[in-house]
């Protein structure tokens, strides 16, 4: 048996969260954080991306059938108002994540930014999507 597979384990288990800011031509700014999934998001989120693939006669997925909230799905499990200091201290989080209709008004290329850092804080990533596969 490998020696990796029996090395002990430690983790940080506390909530990883990103602070994230972003500001409009008139001076608005939208304050939030990014929190990593849990163990449940996680599975739901898969759970919603299996759903809208398309497979082959073997199995195999071959594409997606609806790319409808695609984007929005992921950010509205892991984006969630906040108020931030100056330094980008979290000082308050609200409860609820940023619903759909707000995600919809973010211009693509922050969508695109938020969610390269959400797959990756969430181990969503090509590896993850294999690895859940042989679950």
């Amino acid at each position: 048996m490998d020696e990796d597979v029996l090395a002990p384990m430690e983790f940080e288990a506390d909530e990883v969260m990103v602070p994230v800011r972003f500001k409009n031509k008139k001076g608005v700014e939208g304050q939030y954080v990014m929190k990593e999934l849990m163990g449940g998001g996680r599975s739901k989120y898969f759970n919603e991306m299996s759903a809208r693939m398309k497979f082959n006669k073997e199995g195999e997925p071959t594409g997606i059938t609806n790319y409808d909230g695609l984007d929005a799905s992921l950010l509205c499990k892991v984006m969630f108002p906040a108020k931030l200091d100056d330094e980008n201290t979290i000082l308050s989080v609200e409860e609820k994540p940023v619903p759909k209709a707000v995600v919809d008004t973010w211009p693509s290329r922050i969508i695109e930014s938020l969610l390269e850092r959400a797959k990756r804080l969430s181990g969503l990533g090509k590896k993850a999507e294999e690895d859940s596969k042989n679950d």
